[in-house]
């Protein structure tokens, strides 16, 4: 057994089998993939790592664990092994600078997926769901924030969801999607931990099926002890929002971790239950999150510097830089170099992509941003807590603001291609991503897909659990209905292009109405 030293959670030990799964190249390589992305330029010590990020939520998940087998729970005795270990590697599938570059490799592989995989049914006659890419999700810290609702690739089921154009063939004929890169990081961490000959034989070592492994952080388990990895108060949420505020230096992360496990059992369905006495502090823990969220992820430099980040590897991709395409990372695995491909690697094939573009186009602009730290402008906002049941009113205003852009930018001297719309709903729950909380019953599909199971859930007075937001105790019976709906404009330019220009006088009188 060793100790390691951890700002956030103090010692936390690891057994030497696990130690070498943390030691695995793909792992190791997470040290050098920022938890936060650019938050660092904001906030200069929140360059912690997903390594170190890995470690702590596997640290957490073995505390939970511990304290449900304190209770006698047997079951969470004979699992704490199983769930440590997917939570060490939950993250391992992580792109370099993380859900940007996952976004633009679906984007950039978009049509040129490949299919043709005949299969054979399962025994329901339904085709093998491991077969099928899924749709875009940030399914981590971010879980709970989306795009504006009526962006259609970011949808299930939308034009760039499963990555992959289906084959017409006969009904009888079952066809296998296979996409031409790996549609999310859970896809590629689940490659990576069935195929890395480094960390199979590690999680053999430790008497670990790498399927179980990957079925936890996968979200394709029925255990009920999977939502201490995935849910609105899991391992991987409650050490981001330690973390996190350890980082930043910001107060949202004052989890009373100690005390929430104090007061953690199982249902009598075997679902995980906070005692009706920790709902304060289940309800700080989700309004600490969701002000995290407000004040790191989207603070407005934050994420006018990530928006152009996307651009800049876009560019990199149109310059022939860089290919994220499947047989690509799969050679790179193969061949034991995949754990060089990290946030310092693209870093360096911007400076490279820099000296190739014209000095004064955009994107040589928008790369000077990521590498000089020069952030676009945002020159108007409007951002409103609202109900969900006016999602669609949303959609609206965006499209407006949308369409009102080309009018605008004609009216100053910068160019329209350095001009761009930013727009989140950023919700507070895991469940009614879909619809208004108060329009869910027990026969709608987010009820019967599960989703709702993802909620922390508190006791009642028979033993039986319930949903927070269905407890009228609970801020969440209000708050949970709701959403942060944001929407900006942004303008890569300088200060004299903005004050001679005169924009940002100029978007203000355009969109006063807002």
């Amino acid at each position: 057994m060793r100790t390691i030293s951890c700002p956030v959670h103090d010692a936390m030990p690891f057994s030497d089998d696990e130690l070498a799964l943390v030691n695995a190249p793909s792992m190791q390589r997470l040290r050098s993939v920022k938890q936060l992305g650019l938050a660092h330029f904001v906030y200069p010590s929140a360059d912690f790592s997903r390594f170190s990020h890995s470690l702590g939520a596997a640290h957490v998940v073995g505390k939970l664990f511990m304290q449900l087998g304190a209770r006698g729970d047997t079951e969470a005795v004979e699992q704490r092994q199983l769930y440590r270990a997917a939570t060490i590697v939950h993250d391992v599938g992580h792109y370099p600078f993380s859900h940007a570059l996952e976004r633009i490799a679906k984007d950039a592989q978009a049509d040129t997926f490949l299919v043709e995989a005949a299969i054979e049914p399962t025994e329901d006659g339904s085709t093998d769901p491991a077969d099928t890419p899924a749709a875009g999700d940030d399914s981590d810290e971010t879980a709970t924030v989306t795009e504006a609702p009526d962006v259609a690739s970011e949808e299930p089921g939308g034009a760039a969801s499963d990555g992959a154009e289906r084959k017409a063939v006969a009904a009888d004929e079952p066809i296998a999607v296979v996409p031409s890169y790996f549609a999310d990081h859970e896809a590629l961490g689940e490659f990576l931990v069935c195929n890395d000959q480094v960390i199979t034989a590690a999680l053999t070592k430790l008497g670990l099926d790498p399927s179980e492994v990957v079925s936890i952080f996968r979200h394709t388990t029925t255990n009920q002890l999977a939502n201490l990895v995935s849910s609105d108060l899991d391992a991987d949420r409650i050490d981001y929002l330690m973390r996190t505020a350890h980082a930043t230096g910001l107060p949202y992360g004052a989890v009373d971790l100690q005390y929430l496990l104090s007061q953690m059992s199982r249902d009598s369905v075997g679902k995980v239950k906070l005692s009706s006495k920790a709902l304060k502090a289940a309800d700080h823990f989700l309004l600490s999150r969701y002000f995290a969220y407000l004040q790191v992820s989207f603070h407005k430099t934050v994420a006018g510097l990530e928006h152009i980040l996307v651009d800049a590897v876009r560019g990199l991709f149109e310059h022939d830089m860089l290919a994220l395409d499947r047989p690509s990372i799969e050679q790179h695995v193969a061949e034991g170099t995949w754990q060089m491909f990290d946030d310092n690697h693209v870093l360096s094939l911007f400076s490279e992509l820099h000296k190739q573009v014209a000095p004064t186009s955009t994107l040589a602009l928008k790369l000077q941003g990521i590498l000089l730290r020069r952030p676009p402008r945002m020159i108007w906002s409007s951002e409103r807590l609202e109900s969900r049941s006016t999602k669609q009113e949303f959609s609206r205003r965006v499209r407006e603001v949308e369409g009102m852009v080309d009018e605008l930018a004609s009216q100053t001297t910068i160019p329209r291609d350095r001009w761009f719309v930013w727009k989140r709903s950023v919700v507070l729950t895991s469940v009614g991503s879909k619809v208004s909380i108060t329009d869910l019953d027990p026969q709608h599909q987010e009820f019967q897909s599960g989703d709702i199971d993802l909620s922390i859930r508190v006791e009642r007075r028979d033993g039986s659990s319930i949903p927070i937001m269905q407890d009228p105790r609970s801020l969440f019976s209000v708050l949970a209905d709701h959403a942060w709906n944001c929407v900006r404009l942004y303008v890569v330019a300088t200060d004299e292009e903005l004050e001679s220009s005169g924009a940002t006088a100029k978007a203000d009188a355009a969109f006063r109405l807002f």
